[in-house]
């Protein structure tokens, strides 16, 4: 896979509505990352490379972007995103009840404001420490109830970008409307769709299938 040398927002769109689902960084499946499908020149390029294609690919709604995969950052496309979300929200329900009642918490200011900045989110839910803020998030995100809609960036006088995005919260609900959202089907079919579009995808197809279901663990 990474031979596809992204070169552009639009390139990596296409390799995520073609494969389902694409890391951002390096995983248990070798080659299968934004990070190692991209040009090398540009992956640390904060004005040209896919730290500013993130926002612009999850502008467009084609895919969702978020902390999905062992905490760290991937994308879904809309194909495979209500079944993560139907096979995750199981899972979540099954964690500790206490941390569920304290993420759900959290997670209610998200619902009442469709969207919100990071900084903006943690201050109504009245967080001190950003590590304890992050790691609910992250557990949201893992859970298939909050996604990323978008990076926003502060300027300068002269219209010169400041800095590294800050991350725009909202629900997939209010980003891509209820109907992703499965009433129909059971979260271990859920499971087993994405495991097979993965798996018989030609670039993943001589992959262990232990490996896909290593990667989809919460």
């Amino acid at each position: 896979m990474a031979s596809l040398q992204l070169k552009s927002a639009d390139e990596l769109e296409r390799a995520v509505l073609d494969v389902g689902i694409l890391p951002y960084f390096a995983c248990c499946i070798e080659g299968y990352s934004v990070e190692e499908m991209c040009v090398p020149d540009l992956l640390w390029d904060l004005d040209a490379g896919p730290w500013i294609w993130k926002g612009d690919v999850a502008r467009r709604c084609t895919c969702a972007y978020g902390k999905f995969l062992h905490r760290k950052a991937a994308y879904i496309s809309l194909e495979l995103l209500p079944h993560f979300i139907n096979y995750r929200r199981y899972i979540y329900c099954c964690g500790n009840p206490a941390d569920i009642k304290r993420d759900r918490e959290l997670l209610k200011y998200l619902q009442d404001n469709e969207s919100l900045l990071s900084r903006e989110w943690k201050k109504l839910g009245g967080f001190v420490k950003k590590s304890i803020f992050d790691n609910i998030v992250t557990r949201l995100q893992m859970g298939g109830y909050v996604v990323i809609a978008d990076f926003e960036y502060r300027y300068d006088a002269k219209g010169d970008r400041q800095g590294i995005g800050v991350a725009r919260y909202t629900t997939p609900e209010a980003l891509f409307g209820n109907d992703i959202i499965l009433h129909d089907v059971l979260p271990t079919q859920s499971l087993e769709i994405i495991v097979n579009r993965l798996k018989y995808h030609p670039l993943l197809s001589k992959i262990d299938t232990n490996d896909i279901y290593k990667l989809l663990k919460i």
